[in-house]
């Protein structure tokens, strides 16, 4: 799901013409979690940041910024974020990994996977298929592999 953010804070959904004073904003990801609970909106919006090694988290309803999924240092380079199995899986391009927390409480889980030794260097893309199955692609091979998405194996 993405759409386009106006500075003048209209809404313009998939497709439509951004013009010159647009700010495009991705929608990466969009969950349910205690913290948006509490606040009364059911929904988080969840933005990768690249250059802050984080997944930032913000309430859906009101845009204001709840905090940031990890606080361990775990992440490097963040550049993909995606739901399935009740995980959320991040890919830390910087350090060769990707990173699984739990979907509604977004406490870390484990690093699921290190790519490097499934012949992926620098995680840029995840797909969590119909199947379960985690599916990782990487820079600069243009390499995709399918790994379990609860085991890692």
């Amino acid at each position: 799901m993405f759409g386009v953010t106006h500075r003048a804070g209209q809404r313009a959904g998939r497709g439509a013409a951004t013009g010159r004073q647009a700010l495009l904003t991705l929608v990466l990801l969009a969950s349910t979690g205690a913290d948006a609970a509490e606040k009364g909106c059911t929904q988080q919006l969840l933005v990768s940041g690249y250059s802050s090694d984080n997944v930032h988290s913000f309430d859906l309803c009101s845009g204001q910024f709840l905090r940031l999924l990890d606080t361990g240092g775990r992440l490097n380079g963040v550049q993909a974020v995606r739901r399935g199995n009740g995980y959320l899986y991040v890919a830390s391009e910087e350090n060769n990994r990707v990173v699984r927390y739990d979907e509604t409480s977004l406490a870390f889980i484990d690093m699921i996977v290190e790519t490097g030794a499934i012949g992926i260097n620098k995680p840029t893309g995840l797909a969590v298929g119909p199947d379960g199955d985690l599916y990782i692609a990487g820079f600069p091979t243009s390499v995709g592999v399918r790994v379990d998405g609860v085991w890692g194996s």
